[in-house]
């Protein structure tokens, strides 16, 4: 699968009769096929500066206010859901592993 296919939502309130919820966006494949929700965070996006130090671009203070994501931020969305699909990736394959150990240990105890 190539970052070409994959796209980021515009960010969205989960529930928007909370207050203090955080904001979330999807990563779409093809238009329309979710594959993760990810909270929109200081972690995920943190301000960016520019070479003089001054802030150019921050998640804004209030929550009523959408975020604008711009290309460098749905840049690092899609780092986080590929780190994110990793992680994923490697617990299932280790979670197969133990599954396979213990089938043959079941099999040999068969014979």
């Amino acid at each position: 699968m190539t970052t070409q296919d994959l796209d980021v939502s515009e960010p969205r309130r989960p529930n928007p009769d909370t207050d203090g919820a955080a904001w979330v966006v999807d990563v779409v494949k093809g238009g329309s096929k979710v594959l993760a929700t990810l909270d929109v965070t200081a972690e995920l996006l943190p301000p960016r500066k520019n070479a003089k130090g001054r802030v150019v671009w921050s998640l804004p203070a209030e929550i009523g206010q959408q975020p604008r994501l711009g290309l460098k931020d749905k840049e690092r969305v899609l780092e986080a859901y590929k780190v994110q699909r990793k992680k994923r990736k490697e617990a299932n394959h280790e979670k197969a592993k133990e599954l396979s150990k213990a089938q043959k240990k079941i099999e040999k105890k068969q014979r």
